[in-house]
């Protein structure tokens, strides 16, 4: 898992467990892409 720049990354910038970081920018990004999908769909 240190091999991987991205968690690495996220938790230096955030501060906080790196975890917790992956899982809240997925979980935005997710919600931000379903949200576009919605609205290209209709």
């Amino acid at each position: 898992m240190n091999s991987e720049p991205g968690p690495s990354t996220i938790s230096r910038i955030s501060g906080v467990n790196h975890t917790w970081s992956i899982v809240d920018v997925c979980q935005k990004i997710l919600g931000e892409a379903a949200a576009e999908f919605k609205e290209n769909k209709k």
